[in-house]
């Protein structure tokens, strides 16, 4: 509730900032931390969630192409909340504080909207051989206490940085990089990247491969209307305008839907995209999305399809 937010100068003289367990790492990244009772590991996300409130922990790790900007964004506190204004988080206030390992964060606090959910959401970003982001959101009504969201993010300790291997290995699914394309970043624990390189000597464009499986469950289990909803997200991105080929087609263990398409990028350049989606056993979607030139994507059509074609979920929970 918005009143917990004006006694946080109280609370902060009084935290302790030790709950009755041990430190957690979470895979895939080099954060331990102590979450708050009743959250355990979750599976779906780089995190952990709590079954009984709905409360989640999110820890993002941005691709270091991107770690400077975003970096660069949290620390213009302005400009940080005019574009989470954007994304619904409406932030109301700072803190400047210390975690376990003693570096210093800026904790942004505030409230957040999703559907017909408000949430209370607390914020850092930590720069440790990498950008990471660390939010912790529970429901209103659930009324999380500060002094229990402060405890938390004073709780996070930072050990060594983890290969793109390991990160891979925390995904909820399991896939095969076939050459050309290689691993670039992983997603907040639940996305991967790979890229093909332009070729040396060769006058070839670079193709960029995203797998994502959703951490919410999809509002339909239709994937016709799901892959619509993630063509529409992406549109900032990439805008379709043309449907080349689409079809039924297996992914992920599931029956699943390939649409290839050509359209425009963010710059309003030419491109194509190949998309195979799928609805997996506990409603949550999971898309791989190829995008690149028109040539560049059909030279590469069959590899992409190998790699769609072993990817495989970890876990129906």
């Amino acid at each position: 509730m918005r009143f917990f937010f004006s006694l946080i100068s109280v609370f902060l003289f009084s935290v302790n900032t030790a709950f009755a367990v041990k430190w957690q790492t979470i895979p895939g990244t080099p954060i331990a931390l102590i979450p708050p009772p009743g959250f355990r590991l979750a599976q779906d996300f780089t995190g952990f969630v709590n079954d009984k409130t709905k409360a989640s922990i999110f820890v993002v790790i941005f691709p270091e192409e991107t770690a400077n900007a975003i970096e660069n964004i949290y620390n213009n506190r302005k400009e940080f909340m005019k574009i989470m204004r954007d994304y619904k988080f409406i932030i109301e206030n700072h803190l400047n504080e210390k975690i376990e390992t003693g570096e210093a964060i800026t904790i942004y606090f505030g409230t957040q909207s999703d559907n017909e959910t408000v949430y209370d959401k607390w914020a850092t970003v930590i720069s440790h051989n990498g950008i990471y982001m660390v939010t912790l959101q529970s429901p209103k009504q659930a009324n999380l206490a500060p002094q229990t969201a402060i405890a938390f993010f004073r709780s996070i300790k930072l050990g060594a940085w983890n290969s793109l291997e390991v990160q891979a290995s925390a995904l909820p699914f399991i896939f095969k990089a076939i050459p050309p394309f290689t691993v670039r970043a992983t997603l907040m624990g639940s996305a991967i990247t790979l890229q093909a390189d332009e070729k040396k000597g060769q006058n070839t464009d670079p193709v960029s491969i995203y797998i994502i499986r959703d951490t919410q469950i999809s509002s339909s289990d239709s994937v016709q209307p799901v892959q619509k909803l993630y063509l529409a997200s992406i549109r900032q991105a990439f805008e379709l305008k043309k449907i080349t080929e689409e079809k039924k087609i297996p992914f992920a263990g599931k029956e699943g839907k390939l649409l290839v398409g050509t359209g425009f990028d963010a710059k309003g350049k030419s491109e194509s995209i190949i998309l195979y989606s799928a609805i997996d056993d506990t409603g949550r979607a999971i898309h791989l999305q190829a995008t690149g030139t028109e040539n560049a994507l059909s030279s590469l059509k069959e590899t992409i399809g190998k790699i769609a074609a072993s990817i495989r979920l970890k876990s129906k929970n």
